[in-house]
């Protein structure tokens, strides 16, 4: 590899590498954002299985063969 091409490459995962470190940053205000929003919520409800309700896949019918 010459010298411009290396340059080049150099520059391209710097790029890449401010890129990502944008990405993050609003990802991280995102999360800030949802926690707060979250602590201000009072009306959650938690789900819970009810033991026995959930329904078994029916079984399909087997063909005998004569």
């Amino acid at each position: 590899m010459d010298e411009h091409n290396i340059k080049m490459a150099f520059q391209n995962v710097k790029k890449d590498m401010m890129d990502l470190k944008n990405n993050l940053l609003v990802v991280a205000e995102r999360l800030e954002k949802l926690e707060a929003s979250m602590d201000d919520s009072e009306s959650l409800v938690q789900i819970r299985s009810v033991p026995g309700a959930a329904k078994k896949p029916a079984k399909k019918a087997v063909k005998k063969k004569k």
